[in-house]
């Protein structure tokens, strides 16, 4: 009877052993599957971050690139500037205005574009078009039209009386106003194209309940499309302003961040701290604040979103 057990005992120490082994054989592989990928984020994300950040405490002299160790120095600096401010009000002027409107906007044509109608099909196509034009493209059309001199749409509004003289749409004035037009015709499509695939996964049966209810148009969008539009939207909002927060080609290109400091941005600042003072420790300091900014923000936001019960949407 003792050596039946014993032998049943060598049995279940052997399988146990091999499923351990097999287990660890398993976990050996899963990580050399993900290793290329790590290597990757490592080398194009988690080294550029930890350069920038080393960069930060330190001054630059040219482009020999060599690094004198000042600490926190550029930090202290930096929000001392007026102008660090004026570039951060800047940014967040121009992400709000284009977020906001390019929401509004986006999710009205998307609306129409999901009703049936003789060309739908082409009208969708074309309310691509702005976002398949290239970034230089479209800056130099609107410097074209809207140019105080010699543009388009002030010929035609001093043609039909609307004015007395050209208005200067690049001024001081209205050079951030420019920039949020421009930026609002070029990124809408995004928003039209994400919210419109949601809208077609709407279970129609949820409108004919509805409309059993006694609810109208109004109320259906309210009740019925907003809540189901909610979690994408959230996404949206999230990507949209990180998106426009670090825009620089279309400001850069539309004004060069002028006049004087009035489209001065964040991106552009350190730009210019970069390529135009060479301080590239300068520039990596701002680059720093504004992923700091960023993060600070997106967290906030995806915390909000998931206290108010975001994820009980169904998607």
């Amino acid at each position: 009877m003792s050596t039946i057990r014993r032998q049943r005992k060598r049995l279940v120490r052997g399988v146990t052993d091999r499923l351990l082994n097999w287990r660890m054989e398993e976990n050996k592989l899963g990580w050399l599957l993900i290793l290329p990928t790590l290597v990757v984020f490592a080398a194009i994300v988690f080294f550029p971050l930890m350069y920038s950040i080393y960069l930060s405490f330190h001054s630059t002299s040219g482009f020999g690139m060599t690094l004198t160790w000042v600490g926190v120095e550029n930090y202290i600096t930096l929000l001392g500037q007026d102008v660090f401010w004026q570039s951060l009000k800047n940014n967040v002027l121009w992400t709000i205005g284009t977020v906001s409107i390019q929401l509004v906007l986006g999710v009205a044509v998307a609306l129409l574009l999901h009703k049936s109608f003789a060309g739908r099909n082409t009208v969708r196509g074309a309310a691509l078009f702005p976002y398949m034009v290239p970034t230089i493209v479209a800056v130099f059309n609107f410097r074209w039209i809207f140019n105080a001199t010699y543009g388009v749409f002030n010929s035609i509004l001093l043609m039909i009386g609307l004015v007395q003289e050209p208005i200067s749409f690049f001024g001081y004035e209205l050079a951030m106003g420019s920039a949020v037009m421009l930026g609002v015709w070029r990124f809408t499509p995004f928003v039209v194209i994400t919210v419109l695939a949601r809208l077609q996964t709407i279970p129609p049966s949820l409108y004919e309940a509805a409309q059993l209810d006694g609810a109208y148009k109004v109320a259906q969008f309210r009740y019925v499309t907003l809540p189901q539009l909610y979690n994408i939207l959230v996404i949206v909002i999230l990507l949209r302003a990180v998106w426009m927060f670090r825009k620089f080609a279309p400001i850069y290109l539309l004004t060069g961040g002028g006049p004087g400091t009035a489209t001065q941005t964040l991106p552009i600042y350190a730009y210019i701290e970069a390529y135009t003072g060479l301080r590239f420790g300068f520039a990596a300091t701002i680059a720093n604040v504004m992923f700091v900014i960023l993060m600070t923000v997106g967290l906030l936001y995806l915390r909000r979103y998931y206290n108010t019960g975001g994820t009980d949407v169904e998607a």
